[in-house]
């Protein structure tokens, strides 16, 4: 996304929490993306509001105002006799915050992101 520049960490959080930026998280990951938080919103339904809801984590992000909604939580049956698995699905809009957040510590801590193993 950005240059090897050295940024601040402050620095960086404006630049990966502006609305061009943040449009491009969307679209590159989550615009297709068919899976559905507890808003009931795919990736796709997403869309619909995306410019509006990307200037609102923005604001609010850069504003340190930010609040994550609840997960949807859903029980995966693992089999007769064995315990089910809970899975946790965000939102996209936390998606896409998460996504960024994950990206800014990645250039803040290199040497803690593992890049040899899957999926990093």
């Amino acid at each position: 996304m950005m240059s090897n520049l050295s940024y601040t960490p402050y620095q960086l959080l404006k630049l990966y929490f502006t609305n061009k930026s943040l449009i491009n998280i969307y679209n590159d990951k989550f615009k297709s993306s068919l899976t559905k938080g507890i808003d009931r919103l795919s990736g796709v339904q997403f869309s619909k509001q995306a410019k509006f809801q990307l200037k609102v984590i923005n604001k609010k992000c850069l504003k340190g105002e930010y609040i994550f909604s609840p997960y949807l939580e859903l029980l995966q049956s693992k089999g007769r006799g064995k315990e089910s698995r809970v899975l946790a699905i965000p939102t996209v809009r936390a998606r896409i915050v998460l996504y960024a957040l994950n990206e800014i510590l990645s250039r803040i801590f290199p040497e803690c992101v593992p890049h040899k193993s899957a999926n990093t």
